[in-house]
């Protein structure tokens, strides 16, 4: 009985590894298609309706910053100078905040953010995740984009990360600040811009845009 019970152990284990035997590499996914996560081995492209995709692929990009205004992108993978930006594969894209702009609003939800890199400047940074929505009762506006800041989260100021809305009029709520994570592989060949790059977002609060948010519509 314990031999069979380590039988069928070993195969529940090994069955992820031959299931993915004859699948594309992640570096020859295209747009559309979906992946197994990459941050827990090689990704291999792999039906959207299979429990096991973690990624839908939707852009391939020259460049991670690229990324950033990709709409729905939430991560980035990057290997030897492969770059796809990439959405969860559960996401609904409707809601994106990547292409974002002045005069849109979201709705701020506490909870599991949009993508594991995903933060706000307000207090309990982490357990907050912006999405596009309505400008209906209980959203926020948003006031301006800030791109490319290093908010101040740390501060003995009212409201974290305000710095970042310097010359905007109007009366700020809430900075939201977001980064979208970063996948390379250890082996990966990094260039030096992003290996700076993947450095500061682990290390420091650098984020990849900031929202600064009005008052909530009544």
């Amino acid at each position: 009985m314990a031999i069979i019970v380590v039988l069928l152990c070993a195969a529940v284990m090994l069955k992820p590894a031959l299931e993915d035997l004859g699948r594309k590499d992640i570096t020859s996914a295209q747009v559309g298609e979906c992946v197994t996560d990459p941050s827990q081995g090689s990704g291999k492209v792999i039906d959207c309706g299979n429990e096991r995709a973690k990624y839908r692929i939707v852009d391939l990009a020259e460049d991670s910053p690229e990324c950033v205004k990709v709409a729905g992108a939430e991560s980035i993978y990057y290997e030897n100078g492969f770059v796809a930006c990439m959405a969860l594969a559960s996401s609904d894209l409707a809601k994106e905040i990547n292409t974002i702009a002045a005069g849109d609003c979201v709705t701020l939800t506490e909870g599991q953010p949009r993508g594991s890199a995903a933060a706000s400047a307000s207090p309990g940074a982490q357990e907050i995740t912006a999405e596009r929505s309505p400008c209906e009762s209980g959203a926020f506006p948003v006031l301006a984009v800030a791109e490319g800041t290093v908010p101040t989260l740390l501060s003995d100021s009212d409201l974290p990360g305000a710095e970042v809305c310097t010359g905007v009029e109007e009366p700020i709520d809430s900075v939201y600040s977001w980064r979208l994570e970063r996948i390379i592989p250890p082996d990966g060949d990094r260039n030096p811009i992003e290996s700076l790059r993947v450095t500061m977002a682990k290390d420091t609060n650098r984020f990849d845009f900031s929202l600064c948010l009005g008052d909530p519509v009544p």
